[in-house]
Formats: C-alpha cells, sequence, structure tokens
C-alpha cells in the first residue's frame, strides 16, 4: 500500500511538471522557431489601366524587396494563362495514375 501512495505520488508530481512546464517549451519554442512572414514573393503586375495611381501601386510593392520581386510586366492576357505542363482541368485532379 505504501508503494502504490509513493508511486502516485511520483506520478502526481511529472503530471503537475508536465502540465506547467510543457506548454512554456511550447511557447517558447513556436515564439522563436515559427515565423509566419512571407518573404521572396515573386510576381508579375497587368497593369492595362497604365495611370500614376497603378504604377505607384506596383511600385508600393517592389520597394521592399525582402518580401516582393517583381517579374517581367505582363502585358497581353494570353500571357496570363498557365504555363505548359500544368493541370488545366480540375477533372484531372483527382483521377489517380
Amino acid at each position: 500500500m505504501r508503494d502504490a501512495r509513493r508511486w502516485n505520488s511520483c506520478a502526481t508530481r511529472f503530471r503537475l511538471t508536465f502540465a506547467l512546464l510543457g506548454p512554456l517549451i511550447l511557447m517558447i519554442a513556436c515564439g522563436y522557431g515559427i515565423s509566419l512572414d512571407a518573404e521572396n514573393l515573386r510576381f508579375g503586375a497587368f497593369d492595362q489601366d497604365r495611370t500614376p495611381e497603378s504604377r505607384a501601386l506596383i511600385e508600393a510593392f517592389t520597394s521592399n524587396p525582402r518580401y516582393f520581386h517583381e517579374r517581367t510586366p505582363i502585358d497581353k492576357s494570353e500571357e496570363l494563362e498557365r504555363p505548359p505542363g500544368r493541370c488545366r482541368d480540375p477533372a484531372q485532379l483527382r483521377q489517380r495514375p
């Protein structure tokens, strides 16, 4: 009976330690290890207006090279199509080889 109480006391202490330190360890690991910043995003602008406002908007994106990298501007609507080799039909995604 005495061994059962000792084991129960040890198990309770173990659970209490993990209940207090577990979330603290996870909070520190996730706080320093996970970054939600999206960096190095490539984009191409399809500017049909070509007004000073639209150019200023594109310039606002390209002014911070850490986050956005402008690719060649898109001049024609045909260039907006998906590149060859990509799946064009969503039904093809469901088919298995």
